[in-house]
């Protein structure tokens, strides 16, 4: 039988090659199946496979030739139609195999489908799955095996996919308020709760509402397993994953000034009070993690081309970070100084005699301290799996050098090579270039750049 992926907006999904199962509330029906192939072929292996009369195909009817030619006819060329005709006759002997004991069996025999998890306890798809059993969690691409019979089918379909569950529509609820009010009963904060849902346990009922702040820094979600007593309710550290770091550091700024002492309130926006509860404290990843990294984005902004956006803290890496917190530095005006021992100076092996010349020249001046080579590079930084480029520049340059000795110097030829190591001061200073615009070119800049 020809399957595929039926467009629908909730409920459970089956990997391509297996009947699609939805679930609303618990339920779990059979969804028609369409592949993506021609429409009318489609639309006649399906309904002639799957509604036969008399125990017979009508499908079987139609000859090769047949096929092909409706599909000349809608605009096929000939070696097209029938590689889709063959797939399509092929596809409809294949569901034979499911066809209706009668003609009336849809009717009177009901569709049963059973459905097993296969992921083993200790898992973490085992534990998924039990979230959504108990409180309507969705979950993603879990393993499962299918039993369906009844309905068209003459014996029981068994199958091995992946099924993930989704929010139905009707879960969605109106935005609730959350209100903190310090020990004078003044309001301290008022920040909105958005994207609220409510579900419910496939197996137990209870019900589960959960919600974010605006910039997403922020879970709130509320668990009543109906028994009547102290609904247990958690806020913990959202995932701002692409979002705008100003609205994040607002949010962090806003959320940092809550003491254990306030009380906080669960409104709706008509101002009807959900819940009322105490001690709430700032996460310490707040101040940590996600403040540096947006004020560092924030700052980054001015010396970037491209929209600095946050990455997934929980995955970033603490090398990344470190290297990260030194770019801020640096281009909020503190140079980074560091130490080197010796730079290289080669002269090419194709060189001409007067690319050798000037190459001496080159080296015997940085040498004597008459200048010095400077690094100008726009630095590419990671975060997570986010990358982002810094166009303003910044440049790295060397302070003093001991002498080459002019007979070293002048016995280099081609492919010669003279090391150079650092005078009295053996600093390397890095800093951003000063007086930069976005439209500022690199090759603009005059070889030794004034740094900040």
């Amino acid at each position: 039988m020809l399957q595929g992926t039926y467009p629908h907006k909730s409920g459970v999904k089956q990997s391509r090659g297996s009947p699609i199962l939805i679930g609303k509330g618990g339920e779990i029906m059979l969804s028609p199946l369409y592949d993506t192939a021609p429409t009318f072929l489609l639309f006649e292996a399906t309904t002639n496979a799957g509604h036969a009369l008399d125990g017979q195909s009508s499908l079987t009817k139609l000859t090769l030739e047949h096929v092909i030619l409706e599909g000349v006819a809608w605009g096929l060329n000939h070696e097209d139609a029938r590689e889709t005709a063959v797939a399509v006759l092929e596809s409809a002997a294949e569901a034979a195999a499911t066809q209706p004991a009668h003609a009336q069996a849809a009717e009177l025999e009901p569709l049963s489908t059973r459905v097993t998890f296969l992921d083993p306890p200790g898992t973490e798809m085992y534990e998924s799955v039990k979230l959504w059993r108990e409180w309507g969690v969705p979950f993603t691409d879990a393993s499962a095996r299918t039993v369906q019979s009844g309905g068209p089918f003459a014996g029981e379909v068994n199958e091995e996919s992946l099924l993930s569950v989704m929010l139905a529509e009707g879960s969605r609820r109106p935005d609730l308020l959350l209100r903190v009010v310090d020990t004078d009963g003044a309001t301290k904060i008022s920040i909105p709760l958005t994207g609220v849902t409510a579900t419910s346990g496939a197996s137990t009922g209870w019900m589960r509402l959960h919600a974010t702040t605006p910039a997403q820094l922020l879970t709130f979600e509320l668990r009543d397993d109906k028994n009547g007593k102290n609904p247990k309710v958690n806020f913990a550290v959202g995932n701002v994953d692409g979002n705008d770091p100003a609205d994040v550091l607002a949010e962090i700024e806003l959320i940092s000034s809550i003491d254990p002492a306030d009380s906080f309130f669960i409104e709706m926006m008509t101002g009807a009070q959900m819940l009322k509860g105490g001690g709430l404290t700032t996460p310490s990843s707040l101040l940590t993690h996600y403040r540096p990294v947006a004020a560092g984005l924030v700052s980054l902004q001015a010396s970037a081309t491209m929209n600095l956006v946050m990455p997934d803290i929980m995955e970033m890496l603490l090398g990344q970070f470190a290297r990260f917190e030194s770019f801020v530095a640096i281009y909020g005006g503190k140079a980074h100084i560091g130490k080197w021992q010796e730079i290289s100076m080669t002269i090419p092996e194709d060189a001409t005699p007067e690319q050798i010349e000037a190459a001496k020249s080159e080296i015997r001046a940085v040498s004597r301290g008459e200048h010095s080579p400077v690094a100008i590079e726009q630095p590419t930084i990671s975060l997570a799996d986010r990358s982002f480029v810094l166009a303003r520049p910044i440049v790295t340059s060397r302070v003093s050098f001991t002498p080459v000795d002019d007979a070293v110097i002048d016995a280099l030829g081609p492919g010669g090579t003279v090391v150079v190591t650092p005078g009295a001061d053996d600093s390397v200073i890095t800093a951003a270039v000063a007086g930069w615009t976005p439209d500022t070119q690199i090759r603009d800049l005059p070889l030794n750049p004034e740094v900040p």
